[in-house]
């Protein structure tokens, strides 16, 4: 019984940490799908709020209704379609959970692969809901 009860937990974990990786990838293909088409409001639902309002800080996504949030979105998704653009490929290569700000944040490290050129990016997530958002890329 004890080896059934085990068994279970260790599946578990293990469907559990396939799927943040599985998140992760989707969250990632959906932020720089929205940001090529430049759908700024789409974008505000892919990226985690970062600013003053300690109560919506890493807990809440952007409102497209607010011009600053929006313009926020807009500046980020220019950026990630840049990359995008220049790029013939790219590749997660390594992600870590490091905690910041009271919070666990996800880094994925992202490759961007033109011919022979390589830039390696960092986009750090935060979970929210169960949903992996953009915190910020380094």
């Amino acid at each position: 019984m004890n080896k059934i009860l085990l068994g279970i937990i260790v599946f578990s974990i293990s469907i559990f940490a396939q799927s943040v990786d599985e998140r992760l990838t989707e969250s990632i293909e959906n932020l720089f799908s929205v940001s090529k088409q430049r759908d700024f409001n789409k974008v505000c639902d892919l990226i985690a709020y970062t600013g003053s309002d300690v109560t919506r800080n890493l807990s809440t996504k952007l409102n497209a209704k607010i011009n600053d949030e929006l313009q926020q979105a807009e500046r980020i998704a220019k950026k990630i379609k840049a990359y995008v653009d220049i790029s013939d490929s790219y590749e997660i290569t390594s992600t870590d959970k490091i905690a910041e700000e009271g919070k666990e944040l996800l880094h994925a490290t992202i490759e961007f692969k033109s011919g022979k050129q390589i830039l390696e990016v960092v986009f750090k997530f935060v979970e929210i809901n169960e949903v992996l958002l953009l915190v910020e890329i380094d």
